[in-house]
C-alpha cells in the first residue's frame, strides 16, 4: 500500500509537466483525459491479466504475476529513464521540427519565485478539506474494488 501511495504522489504531478511541455495547447485535455483514465483501465486489464497468469503453468501461477508484472516494470523504468525527458527541447528522440513545433504550440513557463506557503490556510480550507475526503473515500472505494472483487466472484459468485 505504501508503495502505491509513493508511486501515486508522483504520478500525476509528473503526468501533467510532461502533458504541459509535450502536449500542443489545442491537444492537452485530451492527452490528460488519457493519462489519468488510463489507471482505471490498467486497473481492470491487471485483473484479468493477474487472474489468467494465476491459473497458468507459466512461472507456477500464482509466482508469475509478480515475475511478469516486475519485469515489465523493469523495462518501463529503463525505458523511461532513457527515452523520457521534461521537455522536448531536451530530448535527443524528438526530430527538430516537432521541436519547434512543440515550442511554438504550447505556453511558455515561467520562472518559478518561492513564496511563503500559508499552511495555516491550506490545512484549514473546507473545499481542500472536502476534497481530500472525496479523494481518500474514491480510493478506498477503488482500492478495494481491485483487491477484493476477484475473492468475490470467487467464494460468493462462485467463479
Amino acid at each position: 500500500s505504501s508503495g502505491i501511495n509513493a508511486e501515486y504522489g508522483v504520478t500525476f504531478p509528473i503526468a501533467l509537466t510532461l502533458i504541459s511541455n509535450w502536449a500542443p495547447l489545442p491537444e492537452k485535455g485530451l492527452f490528460t483525459a488519457l493519462s489519468t483514465g488510463g489507471q482505471y483501465i490498467g486497473g481492470v486489464l491487471g485483473n484479468i491479466v493477474s487472474g489468467e497468469l494465476v491459473g497458468s503453468d507459466i512461472f507456477g501461477g500464482w509466482p508469475s504475476v509478480f515475475i511478469i508484472y516486475g519485469i515489465v516494470g523493469v523495462v518501463w523504468c529503463i525505458s523511461w529513464f532513457t527515452l523520457v525527458t521534461d521537455n522536448p527541447a531536451y530530448s535527443r528522440w524528438a526530430p527538430e521540427g516537432e521541436k519547434a513545433y512543440l515550442a511554438s504550440s504550447t505556453i511558455p513557463q515561467r520562472p518559478f519565485k518561492f513564496r511563503e506557503v500559508p499552511w495555516r490556510d491550506i490545512f484549514t480550507s473546507r473545499p481542500l478539506l472536502s476534497a481530500v475526503f472525496l479523494h481518500f473515500c474514491n480510493g478506498y472505494g477503488y482500492f478495494m474494488l481491485l483487491t477484493d472483487l476477484p475473492k468475490f466472484l470467487k467464494e460468493v459468485l462462485g467463479y
